[in-house]
């Protein structure tokens, strides 16, 4: 299965410099406490999306089973607001976000096919084909990921 992930929100965007500043997503995404990731599994594709800035970031594929925790921490906190979690892969990602492509300008159509999910989604399927074409753009625009 193919996935679109929101990464930042609209209140606490991804970093212009995501690669040093938010490294963390190069190896776990974290999911808000009412959208666990209980359909998403190995061997899932992933395309990571930018809140805010709305750039196509990385490609990723899940690397372990999902993690649904309890939400924890102070309001508002990381372990609150996004307590489940997930382990990738990094294959391919674009950092700076000004590097990166972005969504309407690569794909029109699917911006336009999901634009109601991204108010408040978190995940959500995408077909082959699409991933197939998000994936192409950053992989044009970025970069490998080296571990």
């Amino acid at each position: 299965m193919n996935w679109l992930k929101l990464i930042g929100a609209t209140d606490r965007p991804l970093p212009e410099n995501w690669e040093y500043d938010a490294a963390h997503n190069f190896t776990e995404l974290r999911f808000p406490w009412n959208k666990p990731p209980s359909d998403i599994w190995a061997p899932g594709r992933i395309v990571l999306y930018a809140v805010g800035s709305t750039a196509l970031i990385a490609t990723q594929s899940v690397d372990g089973p999902p993690h649904i925790n309890p939400r924890r921490g102070p309001a508002g906190s990381r372990d609150n607001r996004w307590p489940h979690s997930i382990k990738v892969r990094t294959h391919s990602f674009c950092s700076p976000l000004s590097s990166a492509p972005l969504l309407r300008e690569v794909a029109p159509e699917i911006a336009d096919k999901y634009a109601k999910r991204f108010r408040n989604g978190s995940h959500w399927r995408i077909t082959d084909e699409e991933y197939g074409k998000l994936a192409a753009a950053i992989e044009g625009h970025g970069r490998r990921f080296q571990t």
